[in-house]
């Protein structure tokens, strides 16, 4: 597994939670959705952050500190059994999200590398053998659900000047 993240800079680990475990993630995440929307706009308190767009939620942040059932997963075992061979057993979580994405492939986010939002840079260098990101779909995730897209082994070309207005 590590090798093949490094090869490619990711990778996919199927069925590491139950379709139970993913049904009560999807519900915990719907109660984030409708608690969004009741801010009729885009709300900040402390690092609990949730934006809309048109009147849509598309992101939401650190929404583990009030919702049981991502407070859980968010250190659940498993997670840090398969990370710790990347990162070592002292791990700190620096980002909490859920993203809705729009059907037909038009996300929130154009192509990017992450490193470019890590500031200040000082404090995060030597990303490759400190940092790791994880993701769960929750729904279907494909070209036409807006549903994430890697391109293999561009870690290795460096940090990359992307349009991030697409």
């Amino acid at each position: 597994l590590v090798a093949a993240y490094r090869r490619d800079g990711f990778a996919i680990i199927r069925r590491l939670v139950s379709p139970s475990e993913v049904a009560e993630l999807a519900s915990a995440c719907d109660a984030v959705h409708a608690e969004g929307l009741s801010h009729g706009k885009s709300y900040r308190h402390g690092n609990l952050h949730y934006r809309l767009d048109a009147g849509e939620v598309r992101m939401a942040q650190w929404t583990s500190w009030h919702n049981a059932a991502l407070a859980d997963f968010r250190i659940d075992p498993r997670i840090a059994r398969l990370l710790s061979p990347f990162l070592g057993d002292d791990m700190k979580q620096i980002i909490n999200q859920v993203h809705w994405k729009k059907p037909g492939g038009r996300g929130d986010f154009a192509f990017h590398q992450d490193s470019r939002f890590r500031k200040p840079a000082a404090a995060y260098r030597n990303l490759g053998d400190s940092y790791v990101q994880t993701g769960l779909a929750i729904d279907p995730h494909n070209p036409m659900s807006g549903g994430l897209q890697f391109l293999p082994a561009s870690h290795l070309v460096g940090d990359l000047s992307l349009a991030l207005d697409d």
